[in-house]
C-alpha cells in the first residue's frame, strides 16, 4: 500500500532518527490532531479580523501595536496653515516644515483622477509606520505557509490629509482629513548639517526629491535629519523663485553682474522677452564678433521657453557666447526685438551671421539689417533637401535627388547653373510642380548656401551651425525641462570660466619632423589650439606641391601656379601671387578660411623664407595681450574679481565709434519692476515653438483652391 505524499512526508520528519518503523494507524492519529490545532488556530484569526470594521482606519489601527506593545497617540493640528493654499507641493511642504516641530513627517498618498486621467484627489499621509508581531497564543502553534509570511502586520498612521484639484491641477478645497497620530513616537531630531553633507548635496539637482535626499545622507553619515534643515540647505544650493520668478531672476542677474533688457507684456503682466549679457561676453564680441551663429533649444526649462544663443569663436577655435535671450516665441518681431537689443549692447554690427531656415530671421535680416551677411546652415539645408525629395527614391528617380544635394558644394558658379537647368527640366518632364516651386524658392537666396555663391569675405571657415549647436548639447547636459531659468545661468558662468581658464593656458608645442622648421616655430609662437593645428596641416600638406612661374604684371606682382602632384586632373591648379607686402592666393582657405593655405606656404618652402613676415596670418588669430594673472571664482555668488575683469576688458576692447555704430533706441516698453510679474508660459508643452511658415507661391495657392472646391462638392 502506498502513502499520500503529506503523510509520507510528516512520517519521515517525526521518525527520521528511529529504526523501528510506525504504523500507519499512528500516524493518522497524529495528522488529524495537527489539523485541528491549525484549524482552531486559523479561526482565530479570522474571528480578530471580522471583529476591526473595514470602513474605519482608525479603530483598525488601535489595536497594531508597535513591537514593545506601546501604543502612542496625538492629535496635532495643521489644517490652519494650509487651508488657505491653491498649490499641493506648497501644501506638502508646509506639513512638513510645521510638523517637524512636532516630530512627524509626511508624504505624498494615493491619487483619483477624473475620467480624462487627470488628477481629482490627492492625498498626503503620515510617513511613519505601526508594526506588531504575532500573538503569543499563536507563537507555539505550527500553521501552514500562509500564515507564517504573516508573522509582522504593517499599517500606516492614520493621519491623512485628502485634497481635491481642479482640471488645472490647482487645489479646491480639503475634501477629508484625520489628524490623529497612532502608534508611533514623536522625537523631534536636531542634528547639524555638515560641509560634509553639503559636499553630497551638491551632487542631486534642481529636481531631487527631499525625503530621497534625507534617506541617503542618514544612511551614510548614520544620522537622524530632520527635513527642515535638508530642505533650507536644499534651497540654498538650489533657489527657487516662486511666484515673482521674473523679478526675481532679473535681480539675480544684476546682482552677478549681468545687464539685463527685458520686454513685459503689460495685458498678462509676463515677461516675455529678455536678452542677458556680461563683461565677458562684451569683451569676446569685440575681438571676435566678426562671425556670429545663433540657435535655440527647446525643453531645458519648466517654462517651455526656448533659449537663444549668440556664439562665435575666440583666436583658438574654442567656442564663446556673446549674449543669451529667452523668449515666448521665434516671430519677425521677437528677432527684430533681439537685435536690436543685442547690437545696443555690444554697439557694433557683426560681419556674418549664421543660422539656421528659420524664415522669420531672414525675413527680419532682410528687412532691418541689409548689411549683414546672412548665411544659411549648409546642414540644414541638405535636410531640408532629404525632406522635400525623399520621394523621388521611391518612384526610382534617387540620382535626380543625390544631383540637387550636390548643388550645396559646387565650386563653380557655372556648373551650379547648368546643373540646376538639368534639374529643372527633369522635374518639369515628370510634372512635379511642387518640387518645380521649392527649388525655385531656393534657388533666389542661393548667395546664402550654396557654395560657389557664398561671399568671398572671412567667415572662419564656418558654414554650418554645429558650433552652436554644440553648446546646445552642453546645455541639455546641464538643464532639462524641469529646471529654473537661474540653472542655465549658472551653466553660463561655468562655461565663461572655462573658456578664461583655456585662453591663458600656453599651447604651442607640437612634435612632428617639422617643428625645428623655423617657419613651424614661429607660428607657434603666434597660434594657439585648433588653429594652428590647422596652419600646421596646411604646412604639411605643402610638400606635394609644385610652384611654376607664369609672369610678372606690371605692378611688380608675380604670379605662380601651385600644382598637386597626386591630383587626378594635373590641369588643376591655384593661383599664387608674391607681392611686396606678402602672399596672397585665390583658394578658399586663405579667402574665407582665414589661413595660410598650402599653396602659399609651398611658395615660402621654394623661396626659403624664415619668417612669417611676408606669409599674412589673419590677425583674427592673435591672440589678445593678457597679463600673466589668474581669474578666480567666487564660490558664494559666482562673480569675477572686479579689477581682473576691468584689466582683461582693457585689453581687449577694441575702439569702436559710437556715433557711426549708433542704434536708435527701443520702442515703449514698461520699466516698472515694482509690478509682480511672471515668466509666460508656453502653451507647446513639446518641441520647438509654432514658427512662421514659407508663403506660398500662386500655383500653389490655386491648387489648394481646387482641392477645397472638390472637398466642398463631396459634401
Amino acid at each position: 500500500m502506498k502513502l499520500p505524499i503529506r503523510l509520507y512526508k510528516i512520517i519521515q520528519e517525526q521518525f527520521a532518527n528511529k529504526i523501528v518503523k510506525p504504523s500507519i494507524s499512528k500516524d493518522l492519529e497524529k495528522l488529524q490532531i495537527d489539523d485541528v490545532k491549525k484549524e482552531e488556530a486559523e479561526n482565530e484569526i479570522i474571528s480578530d479580523k471580522n471583529e476591526l470594521p473595514e470602513n474605519n482606519h482608525n479603530e483598525r489601527t488601535e489595536n497594531i501595536l508597535d513591537s514593545k506593545g506601546d501604543n502612542l497617540q496625538k492629535e496635532i493640528g495643521l489644517l490652519e496653515y494650509i487651508k488657505d493654499l491653491d498649490d499641493f507641493e506648497e501644501i506638502l511642504h508646509v506639513l512638513n516644515m510645521k510638523g517637524e516641530k512636532q516630530g512627524v513627517q509626511f508624504k505624498k498618498g494615493n491619487i483619483q483622477y477624473y475620467s480624462n486621467r487627470l488628477p481629482k484627489y490627492k492625498s498626503i499621509i503620515c510617513n511613519k509606520k505601526i508594526r506588531n508581531k504575532k500573538k503569543k497564543a499563536l507563537q507555539n502553534i505550527e500553521i501552514s505557509d500562509s500564515f507564517q509570511d504573516q508573522k509582522e502586520k504593517v499599517a500606516r498612521c492614520p493621519c491623512f490629509y485628502r485634497i481635491k484639484l481642479d482640471s488645472d491641477g490647482k487645489v479646491l478645497s480639503i475634501a477629508k482629513s484625520n489628524e490623529n497620530h497612532t502608534g508611533h513616537d514623536f522625537l523631534i531630531k536636531k542634528y547639524e548639517f555638515t560641509n560634509e553633507m553639503r559636499q553630497d548635496l551638491s551632487c542631486f539637482n534642481k529636481n531631487s526629491k527631499i525625503h530621497e535626499i534625507k534617506i541617503f545622507l542618514e544612511n551614510k553619515f548614520k544620522v537622524e535629519l530632520s527635513y527642515r534643515t535638508i530642505y533650507s540647505e536644499f534651497r540654498k544650493a538650489f533657489p527657487l523663485l516662486g511666484p515673482k520668478d521674473a523679478l526675481v531672476f532679473i535681480q539675480w542677474c544684476e546682482n552677478h553682474g549681468y545687464e539685463v533688457a527685458k520686454y513685459i507684456d503689460e495685458e498678462n503682466k509676463s515677461l516675455t522677452k529678455i536678452l542677458i549679457v556680461s563683461d565677458l561676453m562684451r569683451a569676446h564680441y569685440s575681438s571676435y564678433g566678426d562671425v556670429v551663429l545663433i540657435d535655440s533649444t527647446y525643453r531645458v526649462n519648466k517654462y517651455k521657453l526656448p533659449y537663444v544663443l549668440f556664439s562665435g569663436f575666440t583666436h583658438k577655435g574654442r567656442n564663446c557666447i556673446f549674449a543669451v535671450g529667452i523668449v515666448n516665441d521665434e516671430t519677425q518681431d521677437t528677432f527684430r526685438w533681439l537685435l536690436e537689443r543685442f547690437l545696443e549692447f555690444h554697439k557694433t554690427f557683426m560681419n556674418i551671421l549664421v543660422s539656421d531656415h528659420d524664415l522669420a530671421l531672414a525675413t527680419t535680416l532682410k528687412t532691418y539689417y541689409p548689411e549683414i551677411i546672412h548665411i544659411l546652415c549648409q546642414w540644414h539645408i541638405k535636410q531640408s533637401f532629404n525632406k522635400n525629395f525623399s520621394y523621388l527614391s521611391a518612384m526610382n528617380y534617387g540620382y535626380l535627388k543625390e544631383k540637387i544635394i550636390t548643388l550645396i558644394w559646387l565650386e563653380d558658379q557655372d556648373t551650379f547653373s547648368r546643373n540646376y537647368e538639368e534639374i529643372i527640366k527633369d522635374l518639369e518632364a515628370r510634372k512635379l510642380h511642387k518640387s518645380i516651386n521649392y527649388l525655385k524658392d531656393m534657388h533666389s537666396i542661393r548667395n546664402k548656401w550654396a557654395r560657389s555663391f557664398l561671399p568671398w569675405t572671412f567667415t572662419g571657415g564656418v558654414h554650418t551651425t554645429s558650433r552652436v549647436e554644440s553648446v546646445n548639447s552642453l546645455i541639455k547636459r546641464y538643464v532639462n525641462s524641469g529646471s529654473e531659468v537661474v540653472d542655465f545661468i549658472q551653466f553660463i558662468i561655468a562655461f565663461e570660466k572655462k573658456n578664461i581658464d583655456e585662453d591663458l593656458k600656453i599651447e604651442n608645442h607640437i612634435s612632428n619632423q617639422y617643428d625645428q622648421h623655423p617657419i613651424v616655430t614661429e607660428m607657434g609662437k603666434q597660434l594657439f589650439g585648433i588653429i594652428l593645428t590647422k596652419h600646421f596641416d596646411q604646412f604639411t600638406k605643402s610638400h606635394n606641391y609644385t610652384i611654376q612661374y607664369i609672369e610678372t604684371t606690371s605692378n611688380c606682382t608675380t604670379i605662380y601656379q601651385a600644382k598637386n602632384i597626386y591630383a587626378k586632373d594635373k590641369s588643376k591648379y591655384r593661383k599664387v601671387f608674391s607681392k611686396e607686402d606678402g602672399y596672397e592666393c585665390t583658394c578658399e582657405s586663405f579667402c574665407r578660411g582665414g589661413l595660410v593655405c598650402r599653396h602659399m606656404f609651398a611658395l615660402a618652402n621654394i623661396n626659403q623664407d624664415k619668417n612669417l613676415n611676408k606669409l599674412k596670418i589673419n590677425s583674427r588669430w592673435f591672440p589678445p595681450k593678457l597679463l600673466n594673472f589668474s581669474f578666480q571664482m567666487k564660490d558664494d555668488n559666482f562673480s569675477f574679481e572686479t579689477e581682473k575683469v576691468q584689466t582683461y576688458l582693457e585689453q581687449n576692447n577694441k575702439k569702436i565709434e559710437d556715433e557711426e555704430t549708433k542704434i536708435a533706441e527701443p520702442g515703449n516698453q514698461v520699466k516698472e519692476d515694482k509690478i509682480q510679474i511672471s515668466f509666460q508660459r508656453n502653451s507647446r508643452s513639446r518641441g520647438a515653438p509654432k514658427k512662421e511658415k514659407r508663403a506660398k507661391s500662386f500655383s500653389e495657392k490655386r491648387t489648394n483652391l481646387k482641392r477645397k472646391g472638390f472637398h466642398d462638392l463631396l459634401w
